[in-house]
């Protein structure tokens, strides 16, 4: 049976967490905008910043090491387009959900080339990257038919190429960390809250000597 204190320790549990979380601007939920994302619906930085829907570290880590001249191909448009259109010399991006693709159009930059690519088209969507006369120094895959998209992109780097993977840690994406090691890919995993989001969640780089991302 509980003691009278450590019954009034539990009660006061979740007012000390509303206080040094919610409402100390200093807090880990304020620095990163997980506030801010929460508030306007839509991954944010603190300071109003679009970031991609992947977890905080990994965000940290694209921000500083992105380089300028970065050309980006990234599977699944979103917030994280503006990003990496802000970091990176040029973005291509395809989106498969056409209401979506007209959302995300009216605000990209214009090193931003954006493709709607129907899911019913065959292989049309993962095969989209290879389409590309240039090679790509940073793959994003973050869309749908993510181990598809994922052996597509490993044909399109180049030499310094790097692939990220979000929600690395499901099941159903094993295979691409199979094709990676077959490649002479090496990885390095970030874990932690996403905006909005609730749980840990996992993002995985993909690399070899020489990429972009100097590691």
């Amino acid at each position: 049976m509980l003691s009278l204190t450590k019954a009034l320790r539990l009660f006061l549990i979740p007012f000390r967490v509303l206080k040094g979380l919610v409402f100390n601007r200093r807090s880990f939920l304020h620095q990163t905008g997980w506030i801010k994302s929460q508030v306007d619906g839509r991954p944010l930085a603190v300071d109003g910043e679009s970031v991609p829907w992947m977890n905080y570290p990994i965000i940290s880590f694209l921000r500083e090491r992105i380089p300028a001249d970065a050309i980006v191909f990234e599977f699944g448009a979103g917030a994280s387009t503006e990003f990496f259109a802000k970091y990176g010399e040029r973005v291509v991006s395809i989106e498969h959900d056409a209401l979506w693709f007209k959302e995300v159009k009216e605000s990209l930059p214009e090193n931003v080339v954006l493709e709607h690519v129907p899911l019913d088209a065959g292989d049309t969507y993962p095969s989209f990257i290879t389409e590309h006369p240039e090679s790509f120094d940073l793959v994003i895959v973050d869309g749908r038919r993510r181990v598809d998209c994922f052996s597509r992109a490993i044909e399109s780097l180049s030499v310094r190429g790097c692939i990220v993977l979000d929600d690395s840690n499901r099941r159903r994406y094993r295979q691409a960390f199979q094709m990676a090691e077959q490649s002479g890919f090496r990885y390095i995993h970030f874990e932690g809250m996403k905006p909005r989001g609730r749980g840990i969640a996992r993002a995985t780089i993909f690399y070899r000597d020489q990429n972009c991302f100097a590691i």
